[in-house]
Order: structure tokens, then sequence, then C-alpha cells
């Protein structure tokens, strides 16, 4: 008879659980076996959910934290998944469907871990289609974490980045059986919630985990016939949460905003990196409940909007100007957008996979406001200018222009850092940066000597504030190889990218349509 997982037993139900520093050999001894153990294995299936199922049995009555590594569709027993996925529909309107969930069985699940106060990470690694969309339900609403591996490659830095991932993962600051309550001032309303957690109540956020790493989004609803008197109103959360070390507290965030009749002293006062982490955000659910195409166009329509808005409340002789109008505040909000089209989030793309492009939804929705810029729109630096002198040398335009075919460069595209390397690049450069003169065999940085320490420093600062983000291991792309552009492509924000215009033709189509219908 066919194996359906659903009567897992365990051999000590009540009394599996010890604690590590009393058998840290044997769990070492086993982790060291596990390799060996299953060494020729032929069996390809995947008994996922009775895996899951088992893991539930021993935590119902302790809650806590369960890490979840999967390399292959569940196949076998409860929770079993067939593949849905259609190539033909990639970079299409209904693509969408392939980010849906189809499963309540994963639901289910997660809200039972969520009564029980489990939360959920997962490691994904597949070539093939795992059905994230299905399965990272799991994470999303025990405020776990989806970190994803498009089939496992240690010569791209995957090894490095697991190991970094999983480390942050069991070390970073977590609390446990949390709840977390948001309110408004009166008159002022919460419509929406975005991150990873359980919607308990109107305004209760159930948190079987919440960690350092994650931030959460909402929307606040000022009903237009309602008139505000007081001079300021408050937004407040308190999160109830246990310490790694059992102490039982409340953390209490109280703001004050300041209320203002006029629109030009609102938009002097916009924070910017809020404003599109949360554009990021509204485009994700709407993508949801639509499709990628009129999400894209939503959000330029958006931006119009916003600019259009603004420059209505300017005095005549600058309304009149031919150029377009920016607010201080909002200097960036072009260039974010433009970049957020070309994102694995929204760009259309037949070769983007539906499981790498939910992973990335999954960071998105919980990525910190100060990570954001990082996260949406990568940045180039100048190596040998960076040695030159000793500082980070930050290029201003993040364009296939700015790539000197002597130089070598540094993209941080927030998840990846890329290593550009110019087919023209002098022998000595090549040698202090990789212990080659020859460009053909240029494959991994040489160790780090005092010509490129100031590069290292670079590397490791980029590579230590990805918190929110993901580890970015290094990957270095020779001109004209093959890899050049996979890495580089969408990355080059202000190029031109499948059907995405380039920054400075953004900048022209945004003037255009404001200026038609100023």
């Amino acid at each position: 008879a066919e194996y359906m997982g659903d009567d897992v037993q365990l051999p000590l139900p009540d009394d599996l659980f010890v604690p590590l520093s009393d058998a840290r050999t044997v769990v070492e001894g086993l982790l060291d076996r596990l390799p060996a153990m299953w060494a020729n294995n032929t069996n390809v299936e995947s008994a996922f959910g009775p895996a899951l199922c088992g893991a539930l049995k021993m935590m119902l009555s302790v809650g806590g934290k369960v890490v979840m590594f999967l390399s292959g569709i569940p196949s076998i027993g409860v929770g079993r998944l067939r593949s849905r996925d259609d190539k033909k529909l990639y970079g299409t309107p209904k693509e969408v469907t392939l980010l849906q969930s189809t499963d309540e069985w994963y639901k289910e699940r997660a809200l039972l871990c969520s009564r029980e106060q489990i939360g959920i990470d997962l490691f994904c690694s597949s070539a093939s289609f795992l059905d994230i969309a299905t399965i990272g339900q799991l994470s999303k609403f025990t405020g776990g974490q989806i970190t994803h591996f498009r089939g496992f490659d240690a010569t791209r830095g995957d090894k490095e980045r697991l190991r970094h991932e999983l480390t942050r993962l069991m070390t970073r600051e977590t609390g446990f059986e949390a709840v977390m309550r948001v309110r408004a001032s009166l008159g002022l309303r919460i419509t929406s919630f975005y991150g990873h957690f359980y919607v308990r109540g109107h305004d209760l956020l159930a948190l079987p985990n919440v960690d350092e790493d994650k931030a959460f989004g909402i929307a606040v609803q000022h009903p237009p016939n309602h008139i505000m008197t007081m001079n300021t109103f408050s937004i407040q959360s308190a999160l109830l949460y246990t310490t790694s070390g059992g102490e039982r507290r409340i953390r209490v965030h109280t703001i004050n905003i300041p209320v203002t009749a006029s629109l030009v002293e609102l938009y002097k006062t916009v924070d910017m990196p809020s404003t599109w982490n949360l554009l990021a955000k509204f485009s994700i659910e709407a993508a949801m409940a639509s499709s990628l195409d009129s999400v894209r166009n939503n959000l330029v329509e958006r931006t119009i909007g916003v600019l259009r808005t603004y420059r209505t409340c300017l005095p005549q002789a600058e309304r009149n100007t031919n150029q377009l109008v920016l607010p201080d505040s909002l200097q960036l909000l072009p260039l974010i957008v433009n970049a957020l089209l070309k994102h694995d989030l929204l760009r259309a793309d037949p070769d983007l996979i539906p499981d790498e492009r939910v992973a990335v939804i999954a960071r998105a929705m919980t990525v910190p406001a100060k990570r954001s810029l990082r996260f949406f729109c990568p940045r180039l630096y100048d190596v040998l200018q960076t040695m030159h002198t000793e500082t980070p040398e930050l290029v201003p335009i993040c364009s296939a222009e700015s790539l000197d075919q002597s130089g070598v460069f540094l993209l941080d595209a927030g998840t990846q850092l890329v290593l550009w390397v110019g087919r023209h690049a002098s022998p000595t450069a090549l040698e202090a940066l990789f212990g080659t003169s020859e460009l053909e065999a240029v494959k991994e940085l040489a160790p780090r000597t005092d010509a490129t320490q100031a590069l290292w420093q670079l590397i490791e600062a980029l590579q230590t504030s990805t918190h929110g983000l993901a580890h970015s291991p290094v990957v270095i792309v020779r001109q004209g190889g093959p890899l050049e552009r996979q890495w580089m492509g969408q990355h080059l924000v202000e190029d031109e990218f499948a059907t995405v215009l380039s920054y400075p033709n953004f900048l022209c189509h945004l003037h255009r349509r404001i200026q038609a219908t100023s």
C-alpha cells in the first residue's frame, strides 16, 4: 500500500528534546554521519508533509522554531503536491497563477503552528519547480523566513550563503510566543498589514517567532468625511514576547506625527525609505489579486499621480517650467520605481522561474525600511579607485556606460555581490586582485594583502549589513563571459532592460505624461 504519512509515529513523543549542552557530541556526530548514511540512496521522492507532521507532534507541547530543508517537490504522503509548472505562462498575465497557493493543507498546518507558537523557516534548493507559493505559507503565517537557491551551486557562492544564512537564522535576536497590537488615534483606521504573521482579530498580529531582521508594514486610512482638528495624531505598537532566555517582555513604540493642511509641507517631510518600502508591498499585494502587468502599469500611474499633484501645489512660475519637478524628499522616487520595474519582484521575464520570484516576494514583504534602497536599487563601486584612495568609490550612474573595459567594478545587488572584470584590465591589477595576470584564469579573489585591504573591507561591510535581505556572496564575472548577462542585466538599473525603459527615458516619459495632464 502507498505510504500516506498521516500516521507518523515518534519513538518518544513527549521526550525527544534535550539541552544541546548535554548532548552536543551526539548531535554533532549525527550531523557528521548523515551524508554517509544516505550516500547510496536512489529514492528521489520527498516525504516533506509527513516530516512536517512528525516535527509538529514533537513540538506541540513546547512551541519554538522548525528549520526545514527541501530539494524536491513533496511527492509522498500528506501534503503531496503535483507540479503545475507551465513555462508557457512565464512572463504572461497568467503567470500570477503560479505565484498563488493552490493547496489548503499547508495553510491549515501553518495556522496550527501559529496557534501552538511554532515558527517555520524554509531552505529550498532545486532547479525544478517546488511550488514555494504553496509551501511558503508555512513561513508566511508563522513569522518565518524563506531562503531559495535556484539549484545549489557551490561555484556561485551558494555554500557560503547557506552557511551564513543558517548561522544568522540561529543566532540573531529572536522573540517567541509573540503578539503585536497596533493602534491609531481616533478617526484613523488601520486597513492593511504587510509581513509574515497571522492576523488574529482586526489589529492583533500572531507571531510565533519575531526577529530583528524583519519589519512589518501597515496602511492607515484617513476617512475622507472625517475632519482632523488636532495638530498631531499617534500610532502605537505593543509587542509582547518571550526572550530566548525565557523572560516575558513587552516593548511599546509610539510615534506622534504632525498634521498639516499644506500639501507642500506634506511633500517636504515624506519618509522616502518607508514610502518605497510600502510601495513595493502594495504592488505585491495587488499583483496577487490581478496580474504583474497591471501592477507595473499601476505603479507608473501612481508615480505620475504623486508628481502631478506636487506640481499643482507650486507657484505658477515653477509650474510652467519645461522640466520634471521633484520635491527634495522624493528625488529618488523615479529611480526606485524604474528599478522596481526591473526587479525580480515585478519584471516580465520568461527566464525567471516562479519559485525564485515567490522567494523574492517573501523577502520584500519583510525587508526593513532602512534596507529598502539596497534591496530594490543596486549600486556600483569602482574597485581600482577604491584600492587607490582606500575609500569606497561609488559610481554615480549604475549603467553599462560606466563600466570601463580597463577597470574592475563591484556591483552590490543586495543579495549578491558581482565583481565585473573588464577585458582590458591591466595584468598588474589582475595579479593583485586574483593572483593571476591572465584574464581567462581569473576564478576567485586572491588572499587579502595591503594593496587589496580597502576592497576586502568594502566587501565585508556590505556582507555584514545585509540583515533582513540575504547573505551576498561574491561572484566573479568577466566582460563578454557567459555569466555577464545573467548577473549584470537587470542590475544595471539605469539601462534599458527587456521592455523597461532606461532611467533617462523613464524620466522623459514621466515628464511628458505629467505635462499632458497638467
